[in-house]
Order: structure tokens, then sequence, then C-alpha cells
């Protein structure tokens, strides 16, 4: 990202064959905790987002899923230990001490965004969301906008 000029790439990830890599498979590699109704929701087709801004990197994943409101009800049950199990994605950024792991809820675009700030900036969070079929998981509120406007075609 350091060369790059735009604020956001999104790459699709395949195996040495080309094959599409299952969700599911690219979980287990990168070390996150995911619960079983969301892996098996998973449609298998997945985008990873990284974008930056004032030289921040952050990552995002776009997850085709089945069942959108079973997936949503079993991540606002695992909020209490949502940001520890996604810290993969966290790109070696760690949370502030004393900044309490809860969510809040946002919109942008008219889409209802849930999110809990990990630093007393705004620069480093874990926020969820669906568009269409997909759900969204940000590390920042800029990230989660870009995606958000690619998504919407903006």
């Amino acid at each position: 990202m350091k060369d790059y000029q735009g604020d956001q790439l999104e790459f699709l990830m395949v195996d040495e064959k080309n094959a599409p890599v299952k969700f599911e498979n690219f979980v287990n590699a990168f070390g996150m905790v995911l619960d079983r109704k969301i892996l098996d929701n998973a449609n298998g087709n997945f985008s990873i987002f990284l974008s930056q801004k004032d030289g921040i990197n952050r990552m995002g994943l776009a997850i085709n899923v089945k069942e959108k409101d079973l997936i949503l009800r079993t991540l606002s049950e695992s909020e209490p230990i949502l940001s520890q199990n996604l810290k993969p994605i966290l790109l070696d950024s760690e949370a502030s001490t004393g900044v309490e792991d809860v969510f809040g809820d946002s919109t942008y675009k008219d889409i209802k965004i849930r999110y809990s700030n990990l630093s007393s900036q705004t620069d480093l969070s874990i926020d969820y969301f669906t568009v269409g079929n997909y759900l969204i998981f940000a590390t920042s509120k800029d990230s989660g906008r870009l995606i958000i406007d690619r998504m919407l075609g903006e």
C-alpha cells in the first residue's frame, strides 16, 4: 500500500490453481475466530479490502452470506469477544489501553453499522454491517465507508 496512490484496493483470494479460496479456509489460516453459524452461512465469495488514509493502513472483509438476519443476531451475541476474535484483521494495530469493547450504532447512507472504537481516535475500530447480501467487517470508520461506497457503486 505504501506506493499505491489510491485509497482502497480489493482482492479476491485464489489458490495456486486460481480457484477461489473458501472463506472458512481463509478464516482458519488467518487466525480469526468466527461462530460456526457465520461460517456455515458464507456463500463462498469474499473480498479483502485494504485501505489507507493519512499513512494508516486498514483491512476489511466483504463476505457473501445466505441469511443476513441470523448472522447479525449471532454477531450481536458475540460482541463482547468480537474484537479479540477478529484481531488478525487489525494488521498489528493494538487497541488503546482502558478503551472498553462496547458496541454502538451508526448509520451511513442508510446502512446500519455496529461499531466498537478500539482507540481514543476514530482510526481503529471493529465495524460490522450488511450491504445487499454481503456481511462487511471494517477496522475503521473511514475504511467501512469506503467499502459501503464501493458496494453501492459510488
